[in-house]
């Protein structure tokens, strides 16, 4: 089995399978078609922290027609405690998880409850009827563009028809729930959850607080002539073929790609310089943060190393209370000591590029700095730009962040959620009409931007992905960078240079170079101009990046099982049409276009 669903059990009931592990349900389906992502419960404290968990007493039983699961949970960082007890019964076509919890310490939360995610191919555009706690149901959609605000309010049902010929229906109880589109986080999915944003967070929990919820989810498939019913025994055991399509006649520019300064070092050592400078990367990313007094020797050291590294600086100015001194600051000392610029960002404190900041320093930057783009939106996630989008008539491109770990840490998830990054690009390019930039793709998130607890001491970097320097993280990469670039991005930040979250690891130097770095050499070495669309059959288990310039393709593929892989290219001359790929690897193939 992939390593991506190490630890999942897969079981059945009724007409319908699904993967369980540690009191999580996910990738519910009937056949070939996914009708539920994931049904789970969460504890998030005032700061929107995920609290791990720890499972015992778990006990899974066969019954006639399905299975029966009974579990304990004990939530537990710092001064919080909640304990849970799980059930989950799943005979013929109908599963019912009860989740009963209870406060073992005083704390905020922000929720505490089930969650359900809905997947992006089987519902998006598709027609949902709501019920609700009083009153007369009502029709809806989920969405096609990124929604920012809830799609669907005050739920006690949904129904919905996921394929042809099935329908499915959530009846829920012990608490009102809502929905949201959590594109928003680029995470692939539409999520149920309790309790409504609108009512006041962080509420605090007192010891021995209990809460009592329930979902039922119910699928019917409907059988005839015209809707056969492609299901279980000989159909669904019969292995898909795993291919790879490539259509040369679809590409796309190839994103300009960048890295961000690292923020574990006061400056990189000479080797470390002359080990990157062989990347010819598109542009340095460095923040300086005008209002504090460590900007001048920040800004210094980044010009000392694009004079090794032979980069363009992308420069972020983070704006304070006075933009107008600060700015002034910033090109007093700029001048004696200029630096080449691709692009310049704009930020004031709430992580935006808010309409009074840009009226009093873009046309400042314009004349001080001439040619140059700026761009702003959101210094963290599209959430925060779909929500509060900036004047773009003062701005030359869009710019927002991607990490694939706010609400799931797992590698399925990261995998999984590589599917709303296009999305959010294209609704970027909807709302914006600009030329959308990431400013900075991470494992992990840099900074917490809707913390309600503002006391810095308490929000801590996360620690570094202990992944970063894996194949697995190469992989990921891999499929980012690629469908990003179908999507339409124009430039892509990813990681930082050096060190545990950086595309260069310490440790490995002089010895061998991280799989990152392997990589973002394999792709901007020679002249890759153009991304030719590819899409994998099987993308949770393989991906490729297809690179093409004047003289010279390559493809790029990962694989992500830990078996060995057997998988046909097909609609590229000059590429072998069957190709075998080991475990947990990257492999480059060239050809002449």
């Amino acid at each position: 089995m992939s390593t991506l669903f190490h630890g999942y059990k897969k079981l059945k009931y009724g007409d319908l399978s699904l993967l369980y592990k540690e009191g999580e349900i996910r990738q519910v389906c009937l056949g070939r078609v996914q009708i539920i992502n994931a049904i789970y419960a969460a504890v998030r404290d005032q700061n929107w922290t995920t609290i791990p968990f720890k499972v015992s007493k778990e006990t899974i039983e066969k019954v006639e027609d399905g299975f029966t699961i009974e579990l304990s949970l004990r939530y537990s960082m710092g001064k919080i405690l909640y304990n849970a007890r799980m059930s989950i019964e799943a005979t013929g076509n109908k599963l019912l998880m009860n989740y009963d919890g209870e406060a073992g310490s005083t704390f905020l939360r922000n929720r505490i409850g089930l969650c359900i995610l809905h997947p992006l191919k089987e519902c998006r555009g598709e027609p949902v009827l709501i019920s609700h706690p009083e009153g007369s149901p009502t029709e809806g959609c989920f969405p096609e563009l990124i929604s920012p605000d809830q799609p669907f309010k005050n739920i006690s049902g949904m129904y919905w028809t996921p394929g042809k010929g099935i329908t499915a229906g959530l009846i829920f109880e012990g608490e009102v729930f809502e929905s949201e589109d959590q594109r928003n986080w680029t995470d692939a999915s539409y999520k149920t959850y309790c309790t409504p944003l609108d009512r006041p967070f962080p509420a605090k929990v007192e010891k021995g607080d209990q809460i009592h919820q329930s979902v039922s989810l119910m699928v019917e498939p409907k059988t005839g002539p015209d809707q056969p019913l492609a299901i279980h025994n000989n159909t669904s055991s019969i292995p898909e073929k795993r291919i790879l399509n490539l259509d040369p006649d679809k590409t796309y520019p190839l994103p300009g790609l960048g890295a961000m300064r690292t923020t574990e070092l006061k400056s990189m050592t000479q080797e470390e310089l002359k080990i990157l400078s062989a990347l010819p990367l598109h542009h340095y990313r460095v923040d300086l943060h005008l209002a504090k007094d460590q900007w001048k020797e920040i800004y210094n050291s980044a010009a000392s190393e694009q004079h090794h590294l032979g980069w363009p600086l992308e420069l972020v100015l983070h704006f304070g209370a006075n933009p107008n001194q600060e700015l002034e600051a910033f090109l007093k000392h700029y001048s004696p000591h200029p630096v080449t610029i691709r692009h310049l960002l704009v930020f004031d404190q709430d992580f935006l590029s808010n309409k009074e900041l840009l009226n009093q320093v873009v046309p400042r930057l314009n004349t001080a700095l001439r040619d140059i783009p700026v761009g702003g939106g959101s210094e963290a996630n599209f959430a925060e730009l779909n929500r509060k989008p900036p004047d773009a008539e003062l701005l030359d491109f869009i710019s927002y962040s991607i990490c694939p770990q706010i609400h799931a840490f797992d590698k399925l998830t990261l995998m999984e959620n590589l599917e709303a990054q296009p999305e959010s690009v294209k609704s970027a390019l909807s709302l914006m009409g600009k030329p959308v930039s990431i400013g900075a793709l991470t494992l992990k998130q840099r900074f917490n931007a809707v913390a309600t607890d503002n006391d810095e001491d308490s929000q801590p970097l996360p620690e570094s992905d202990p992944r970063q320097h894996s194949s697995f993280s190469a992989g990921w990469t891999l499929s980012s960078i690629r469908n990003l670039a179908l999507a339409g991005a124009s430039s892509l930040t990813y990681f930082e240079t050096v060190g545990p979250r950086g595309i260069l690891c310490r440790q490995d130097i002089p010895e061998r170079h991280s799989p990152l770095y392997q990589l973002f050499k394999e792709i901007l070495t020679g002249d890759p101009r153009q991304v030719i669309q590819t899409e994998s059959s099987h993308p949770l288990e393989f991906d490729g990046l297809a690179l093409q310039g004047q003289s010279e393709g390559k493809l790029l593929l990962a694989n992500y099982t830990a078996k060995e892989l057997s998988i046909e290219c097909a609609g590229l001359p000059g590429i072998p049409q069957k190709l075998t790929l080991k475990p947990s690897e990257i492999y480059k193939i060239s050809y002449t276009p």
